[in-house]
């Protein structure tokens, strides 16, 4: 009556929805849990040894815990800042020089680089691309003449055999076959001559 094949233990949790009291309360516990058990992190090593901290992290963790820190703090209700580094790998120019505040009111990723294309002298994209020419090679519109100055190249017409049925293909193959014996025992004869 029970099956042929045991399967792993396993445990089954039902998903429900959890306050924000209840999510703080089990983020916080996890990331306390971190600090000391490598084998939560994830980017922890594993190794002969055993689950180690990531040498690039250690105990404090990676992206993804330092993520999580501050949707913990978020859920405690601090006020969040947007991360300066992450800002400055978007925009270089965006963090520290126009000042956070800038940056969250979203003045800065827009209107700082119209600004500088404007002081560059940038062109418009639209207008750049009415300006481009047909690149060679191309697709578009072409038409079937030859150009002035250059030759009009030499057209080659191939004439096409016509094709062999089936037992006119077999002999063919059967004399080339015998022609290539005939030549080898030729061959053969005059070796033995020359040995001989």
């Amino acid at each position: 009556m029970f099956p042929e094949t045991a399967y792993p233990p396993h445990r089954t949790h039902a998903s429900r929805p959890l306050s924000t009291t209840e999510a703080h309360s089990l983020l916080a516990a996890y990331l306390v849990a971190t600090e000391t058990s490598p084998h939560l992190h994830p980017d922890g090593l594993l190794s002969t040894a055993g689950v180690q901290f990531a040498t690039s992290a250690g105990p404090m963790g990676g992206v993804v815990l330092h993520n999580l820190r501050r949707v913990e703090a978020g859920l405690r209700g601090e006020h969040m800042e947007p991360d300066l580094e992450v800002l400055e790998e978007d925009d270089a120019k965006a963090g520290a020089e126009a000042g956070v505040e800038d940056a969250v009111a979203g003045k800065v990723l827009n209107g700082k680089r119209k600004a500088e294309q404007a002081e560059e002298g940038w062109q418009d994209i639209e207008e750049y691309q009415r300006e481009q020419g047909p690149i060679i090679g191309e697709i578009e519109d072409r038409s079937n003449f030859v150009a002035d100055g250059v030759e009009e190249p030499v057209v080659v017409e191939h004439v096409e055999e016509p094709k062999l049925d089936k037992a006119a293909r077999k002999k063919a193959k059967k004399e080339r076959e015998e022609k290539k014996k005939r030549e080898k025992e030729l061959l053969r004869q005059k070796k033995a001559k020359t040995e001989g």
